[in-house]
Formats: structure tokens, C-alpha cells, sequence
């Protein structure tokens, strides 16, 4: 048995769903991994490589997905016998497994298909920080979304799971919606968005990087946000830049100016931005890394081309 089929950049999104063509021939081979006696077993677990388990990490990761999408149990036992073939040793950080495993087991508890000695007859010869992960979350009664740093949405394409940074969120308007519009407004522009995040929150700082006055009163503002959704994109095939947008609900309209007009042209040594408002919503575009001997790839007046659709995006009907 040889896995030679190859998922592209994105398949491992979870902020939307994506088909990829890899789905077909890993399934299949998962299918029949699942039907070999002990000994093929044992000899096929030894034939994968590195590269061979980080796909069927993904696989497993989009089929507790799927399942969860359409209610289908057999996608759940398909995530768990990939999973049996995934080790510590190739994912390289027991972490990337616990969150793996926790989504998996929120998809069985939610959509079935199998029960704790499934699960176990499954996993009995997997890898040891494999069988932890499971045993630990099969009985575990807590959020196994929340153990995975995640939080469920559904959006006008269905369900997607979003990053939680657990801070707080309390939205008026759909800041979801606004930030899938923003994620398809840079990926118009060829950046790759990995994540979206709930729960997180826009910094605003009294002073930049040369001790220019910023308006305390815009950094005051900020300090009240009631939601705050970030999306995180890289330009395909770039260095490593991340672009984020910050998706800011304030109080009032006031606040949301005051704290557009602060972040917005700011052209510093380490980090050069843009920002918009329309009614108490903002939005605040920046770059803030790059490796030291590195230019950044965008430049303050290149960002520019992105103001319309900003502001387009978070526009509501009241303002």
C-alpha cells in the first residue's frame, strides 16, 4: 500500500470548507488499512513515513470535519483509524495530537458511530501519545472543542470552526460574516488566510516605535471592544509576514473612529498599518513581522489597494 496522493496549502482549514481531490485515494487507503489482518497491519504502519502520517493527520482532522458537516458516523471511525496510524515522532509536538484527538472525539460525541471500545479496538496498536490523547478525551466530559482551542460557527456555507482566544465576545452585528468577506478579499490578493479568531483582542499603544504621540483617548477607546474577530493571512509563496485584520466592535460610533483614525498610515521600523470604521465596527490591517534582515513585503501605500473592501465589509445597514 503507498499513499501518494498530496494535499494542497489549505487543506487544513478550518474557518471554511474546501474539497480537495487527496480526500478520495486516503480514504481509500484508510478503508483498507482498516481491513488487513494484524501482521499487513504492523507492516504497513512500518512502510509510512513523516510525510505519509502528517497527510493522514490532515485526513483525520477533515473527516471529523466532514462528519460534523453532514452528521455521518463512518467519517468518524475513518478520522479515529487515521489517526491509529499517526505518531509523535513524525507530528513532532504531542500538542498537534491532543487537538487533533479532542476534535475527533467532539465529532463521535456529537455525530456517533462509535462508542469507547470502538474507539479502543481502533487504537490498541497506535502510538502511545496516540491512545493517551483518546483515552483521556473518550471519557472526558468537558469542552473538547475549548481542549482544541477552537469554537463552532455556522455561516452562510455551513459549519466551520474558528480559533478561540477565549477573550471576550459579545457581538451586535455578525463579525463572522464580515471577516469571511475580509478573508476573500485577501485571498483575492494571493494571501492564503490560515485562521480566523474569535476572542481576541486589538492592541492600541499609548506611544509608537520612535516616541510619537498616539491619542490616549483612541487607546482608551480600544480598551472598550465588545468582540473582536482577527483574520491571519501569508502571501502565497512569500516569506513568512503574517497579514492580520483586526474586526473591532466598539461601544459607538465615536470610539470606532477615534480608534481608526490612531491606527490608521502607520508607518513604523516594525510594523506599518491601515485602518477603517463604518458606524462602531473597525477594521485595522497590520504587518508586525518579519525576520530581521528582511524588507516588508507589503508598504503602507501598497496597502491601500485594500481600504475599499475594508470598509465595504463592515459596512451595516445602520451605518
Amino acid at each position: 500500500m503507498v499513499l501518494t496522493a498530496e494535499y494542497g496549502p489549505r487543506a487544513p482549514d478550518l474557518w471554511r470548507w474546501l474539497d480537495e481531490e487527496a480526500d478520495g485515494p486516503i480514504g481509500e487507503f484508510v478503508t483498507r488499512f482498516a481491513v488487513l489482518d494484524a501482521t499487513e497491519r504492523q507492516e504497513t504502519r512500518a512502510s509510512l513515513t513523516s510525510a505519509d502520517q502528517q497527510k493522514l493527520l490532515v485526513y483525520a482532522q477533515r473527516s471529523a470535519f466532514a462528519a460534523l458537516r453532514h452528521g455521518d458516523p463512518v467519517l468518524v471511525r475513518s478520522a479515529v483509524t487515521a489517526m491509529s496510524l499517526v505518531t509523535e515522532g513524525a507530528v513532532g509536538d504531542e500538542r498537534v495530537i491532543w487537538t487533533v484527538v479532542g476534535f475527533i472525539c467532539h465529532a463521535r460525541r456529537r455525530v456517533g458511530g462509535l462508542d469507547r471500545a470502538g474507539v479502543a479496538a481502533l487504537i490498541g496498536r497506535a502510538d502511545r501519545a496516540v491512545q493517551q490523547a483518546f483515552e483521556r478525551m473518550s471519557d472526558d466530559d468537558s469542552n473538547l472543542l475549548f481542549d482544541s482551542g477552537v469554537r463552532e460557527f455556522t455561516t452562510g456555507a455551513g459549519l466551520v470552526f474558528l480559533e478561540d482566544k477565549e477573550g471576550t465576545y459579545e457581538p451586535g452585528v455578525d463579525l463572522v460574516a464580515m471577516a469571511h468577506t475580509i478573508a476573500e478579499l485577501l485571498e483575492a490578493h494571493h494571501y492564503h488566510v490560515e485562521s480566523l479568531a474569535v476572542g481576541d483582542v486589538l492592541m492600541l499603544y499609548a506611544f509608537d516605535d520612535r516616541s510619537d504621540h498616539v491619542d490616549t483617548a483612541a487607546v482608551e477607546a480600544a480598551r472598550g471592544q465588545t468582540a473582536t474577530v482577527r483574520v491571519e493571512a501569508v502571501l502565497d509563496g512569500g516569506p513568512y509576514q503574517p497579514l492580520s485584520v483586526y474586526v473591532v466592535e466598539l461601544p459607538n460610533d465615536h470610539d470606532a473612529a477615534i480608534v481608526a483614525a490612531a491606527a490608521d498610515r502607520r508607518d513604523w521600523p516594525h510594523e506599518i498599518q491601515l485602518a477603517v470604521a463604518a458606524g462602531p465596527i473597525c477594521a485595522v490591517l497590520r504587518m508586525d513581522f518579519r525576520a530581521d534582515d528582511e524588507p516588508f513585503i507589503e508598504t503602507i501605500d501598497g496597502l491601500e489597494r485594500f481600504r475599499a473592501g475594508l470598509l465595504a465589509a463592515i459596512r451595516t445597514p445602520a451605518s
